[in-house]
């Protein structure tokens, strides 16, 4: 019988990205967990849980931006990308993972 793959969950991390300021505008931020990523690496899925790895920290305005934009357009809007020579949604995509492992390398340092 096929196992589903857990998905990876830690608190302590999460606290410590809800303690940064949003990624946008500096704001006091709440994690969000970015389900948008084509990566595979650290997203969810249709119905799953994302992974802690996944998440971002962003304030509420920002938050409701990123559901209203979608996940290309905020991220390419984020990184300050009007055109690019990869697709969009690859650029988008690294663009966010630039972001997670700067949190990640931060979460190791201390």
């Amino acid at each position: 019988m096929f196992q589903k793959a857990t998905t990876y969950i830690n608190p302590k991390y999460e606290a410590f990205v809800r303690s940064k300021p949003c990624l946008c505008c500096g704001k006091e931020a709440v994690m969000h967990h970015e389900s948008g990523m084509g990566i595979g690496l650290v997203g969810g899925g249709m119905g799953k849980k994302c992974s802690s790895l996944a998440g971002v920290p962003l304030c509420h305005e920002c938050h409701d931006r990123r559901d209203h934009e979608g996940y290309i357009t905020f991220w390419l809007n984020y990184g300050g990308i009007v055109s690019t020579t990869f697709h969009p949604r690859h650029a988008a995509d690294g663009i966010l993972m630039r972001e997670i492992i700067k949190l990640l390398m931060e979460w190791i340092e201390k």
